[in-house]
Formats: C-alpha cells, structure tokens, sequence
C-alpha cells in the first residue's frame, strides 16, 4: 500500500516517454480512457489489499481487481494498435 503511487507514476509516465521518444501519434481517446482505467484499477486494488492487510483479514477482491486493471491495460494498448488513424 506504502508504494502505490508508483502503479500511476511509472504506468503513466513511461508510455508518454516513449510515444514522445519514438514520435508515434497520441492515443484516441477510447485507447486513453481504457488504459488510464486500468492503471486506477490496479492502484485501487493495491489500496484495497494494505487496507485488508492492516484490518488483519483477507479477501479474493483484490486479485480480481488487479486481473480486471491489467485486463484494461492490454484493451487499451490493443485499441492503439489496431485502430486505424
């Protein structure tokens, strides 16, 4: 829970380093919300999981949070690459 902040800071910051390196073209706005989406699931899960860790309890929520935000990550890295422009 204490480095959660890094899911959005390196989810974030290394894919616009490396669109604006290799020059590519800005992600649609679809492709944007379903990545930006995924990475707050995957914190949102990782908050969840010190929260229960503290309570001194335990619960199948967090997985499955942290499987739906790297499922939205892949969705949408898939509909930058495939959409056509």
């Amino acid at each position: 829970m204490s480095w959660s902040f890094l899911y959005p800071l390196l989810l974030g910051f290394l894919p616009c380093l490396l669109i604006a390196k290799i020059g590519l073209s800005a992600p649609s706005t679809l492709a944007a919300h379903r990545y930006h989406f995924g990475i707050a699931t995957i914190t949102t899960a990782s908050i969840l999981q010190g929260i229960l860790e503290i309570a001194g309890t335990g619960s199948l929520y967090p997985g499955w949070l942290g499987s739906l935000g790297v499922a939205e990550i892949f969705a949408g890295i898939a509909v930058y690459l495939f959409t056509k422009k």
